[in-house]
């Protein structure tokens, strides 16, 4: 009877993903009483200080959100499929959009990258491996997300790879 209960409470949690999102904006908010709860305690954790691992924090922040709004999108009632496929077609050409603007080092379309980076202006941002994380989700989006496979012009299958 117990593993049924865990069993649901993962599935519960798997598809209440949405609220993760909003988990990471709760730790994010309270970063700073949690250092100082840590450091009372004399239990601290160097990462939650660390301008590095905080300008990864606040770039997962953003790519959560931007994943978030398109789960969102392409969930909404009464949704066409074709409205379906414009919005990933749209969300991959925002994620194309965005690797070129962080190979130029622009962050503005990461607002919590931004402000975790402005926070510590004595250390340059190397945008290095947020282009990587946007490039292999724009491959993943690519190969392995929504395909849209027409046959004679006439009949057209959607098929959703991966797991």
């Amino acid at each position: 009877m117990k593993d049924c209960q865990y069993g649901e409470l993962l599935l519960y949690s798997e598809v209440r993903w949405l609220s993760r999102g909003g988990v990471l904006k709760r730790l994010n908010d309270m970063i700073s009483a949690i250092v100082r709860f840590l450091k009372q305690r004399d239990e601290p954790i160097p990462e939650l200080e660390n301008s590095i691992w905080l300008r990864d924090f606040g770039f997962l922040l953003d790519i959560t959100e931007q994943l978030n709004e398109l789960n969102l999108q392409i969930q909404a009632r009464d949704k066409e499929l074709e409205e379906i496929t414009s919005d990933i077609k749209a969300f991959l050409k925002k994620l194309e959009f965005w690797e070129q603007n962080l190979i130029d080092g622009d962050t503005r379309h990461f607002p919590m990258l931004s402000e975790k980076t402005s926070q510590s202006p004595l250390e340059p941002y190397d945008s290095k491996h947020h282009v990587e994380i946007v490039s292999n989700l724009e491959d993943n989006f690519k190969n392995q997300g929504f395909q849209r496979n027409c046959y004679s012009g006439a009949i057209c299958c959607f098929t959703l790879h991966g797991n």
